[in-house]
């Protein structure tokens, strides 16, 4: 008998325990949409800082510096985004000082950031 209490106590706390993995499962947002960004320097990749932000607001949402192969990517939430450059930058300066993207649902857009010499 006290077996089968056991093994009930046992089953009870595993069944909570998947019941708790999966509260936090839904609590835990996976991120599905935002921008995919090249930042080039005459074709090639280049570092240069990227900011976004929201149009007509100053508010920077989220930054990042691109890797070795000149990719970066910002999770955000469907709207319309501001991809703003550094502007100069190792002697370079960016060829439009705003990207404008439209992220959509459960996609990713994909943009291209471009640098020149000064």
């Amino acid at each position: 008998m006290r077996r089968a209490a056991l093994s009930r106590t046992g089953t009870l706390l595993s069944a909570l325990a998947i019941v708790a993995m999966l509260g936090v499962a839904l609590l835990v947002r996976t991120p599905t949409s935002g921008v995919d960004v090249r930042v080039l320097r005459d074709g090639e990749p280049f570092p240069a800082l990227i900011r976004v932000a929201k149009p007509g607001r100053r508010e920077i949402l989220a930054s990042a510096r691109p890797g070795r192969d000149g990719r970066a990517r910002f999770s955000l939430d469907p709207g319309r985004y501001l991809l703003k450059p550094q502007r100069r930058t190792r002697g370079a300066v960016p060829v439009r000082l705003n990207v404008a993207v439209v992220v959509r649902r459960n996609a990713y857009a994909a943009a291209t950031v471009r640098y020149r010499d000064r």
